[in-house]
């Protein structure tokens, strides 16, 4: 069907670069000084010596060469050689005049997409979203996160998988890095290093297995319930337990039973081969310094305890005892700051005095505010008398023993 008016035009159409001619027939086709190449003679229009030459006839075309069908000479003239791009298509569209217009949807496919062309630069800031990543994703390196993270699928990591911002996993899960990082489970604002959130149904505890422990007690479990906080031991089924330890919020602790070891939560010292040990006269000393005291290994608070056998044979006067710190040289009160000395025997009858020998038994409670304190046991008599002693023998032996409360 014929065209009203100007017939529409299809392909570039340019002016090639001016030709000299000498005594050859094959010449350079240049655009703009750089090679041109037409599809075919048929796409040039070309005027020599002012006659337009025929195609194919009066010049053929190799790659970005034009060849005449004889050699010219410096006295012809090659006018001008018009590029008429492709006449009978749409032909090679020139560039920029493609745009997402000219695109159809679903034009470019995977296929027309080289290998390695995309990378972070075609890429704009938060370009791929969730909604483009596959549900499960594989990482054979290392996965840096910088920024917040919400997961909601599977994350498959070979490597390393390093967070240096928030990393979600659905509504369970919460790693917050940085200076001070936390993490919370069942909870998205954990406010301490690691926050474990639940409930009577779905468990707000915390467990620790060694499999190389004895069966039925290789779990530890931490949990809370009935206003108290719960530890005990799990069966491999992790269903139950020993009784557990229990903590109120007063800070009341129920078990079964407390132990301890020996040398670290008590010790005792006591020989039976002392024998008689005068009590220092008018002036405090420690009878025998290898056993009537107490070595505290640790700062803290302890209940000091003596049984010690009390000798005022046939005299008058007064045995009395109180708590020395031999570490730093000083006379301590107790805990509650309440004084140590303790009376342990007085006769003061008159006449003939009376043979005493009795077993005594003493209690302190004292606070250690160091390590390694040797706490001895003074005492004192007004009778300058070995008849006034304390005495430790097959009969009855002396005895201090400690015992680590706070």
């Amino acid at each position: 069907m014929p065209f009203i008016g100007k017939q529409p035009q299809a392909g570039a159409y340019s002016k090639l670069d001016a030709i000299t001619t000498s005594a050859t027939a094959t010449y350079n086709l240049t655009l703009d000084s750089g090679a041109y190449y037409p599809q075919s003679a048929n796409h040039l229009l070309v005027s020599l010596n002012g006659v337009i030459q025929a195609p194919q006839d009066s010049f053929t075309v190799s790659g970005s060469q034009i060849i005449f069908d004889s050699a010219l000479t410096s006295a012809d003239v090659i006018d001008f050689i018009i590029a008429l791009g492709d006449t009978l298509d749409i032909g090679v569209p020139s560039a920029g005049s493609v745009n997402t217009s000219q695109l159809a949807n679903d034009a470019v496919t995977t296929a027309k997409i080289a290998a390695g062309a995309v990378d972070t630069t075609e890429l704009a800031s938060g370009a791929v979203t969730s909604a483009k990543l596959d549900t499960n994703i594989d990482v054979a390196g290392t996965l840096d996160v910088t920024g917040a993270t919400t997961l909601d699928s599977t994350l498959d990591v070979a490597g390393n998988l390093d967070v240096d911002g928030t990393f979600n996993v659905s509504d369970d899960l919460k790693f917050i890095g940085g200076a001070t990082p936390t993490l919370g489970i069942g909870t998205l604002t954990p406010n301490r290093k690691l926050v474990v959130y639940g409930n009577n149904a779905n468990g707000a505890e915390l467990s620790i297995t060694n499999t190389d422990m004895t069966a039925d007690r290789r779990t530890m479990n931490w949990f809370m319930s009935g206003d108290k906080a719960h530890w005990r031991i799990l069966n491999d089924a992790g269903t139950a337990g020993g009784t557990s330890i229990n903590l109120d919020h007063d800070g009341i602790i129920d078990a079964t039973a407390f132990t301890g070891t020996s040398g670290t939560a008590y010790n005792a010292l006591g020989s039976d081969s002392i024998g008689d040990s005068n009590v220092p006269y008018n002036s405090w000393g420690t009878p025998n310094n290898t056993y009537y005291r107490w070595v505290l290994p640790k700062a803290g608070d302890y209940r000091l305890e003596a049984t010690m056998r009390i000798r005022m044979w046939g005299v008058h006067g007064m045995i009395l005892s109180r708590l020395y710190n031999n570490t730093t040289s000083a006379v301590i009160n107790d805990k509650y700051n309440y004084s140590t000395y303790r009376m342990n025997l007085e006769n003061r009858g008159g006449g003939t005095a009376e043979l005493f020998n009795i077993q005594i038994h003493q209690t302190w409670i004292v606070t250690t505010s160091a390590d390694n304190q040797d706490i001895h046991h003074q005492m004192f008599s007004d009778n300058n008398s070995t008849s006034s002693s304390v005495q430790s023998d097959s009969n009855g032996r002396n005895y201090h023993a400690w015992y680590r409360i706070g």
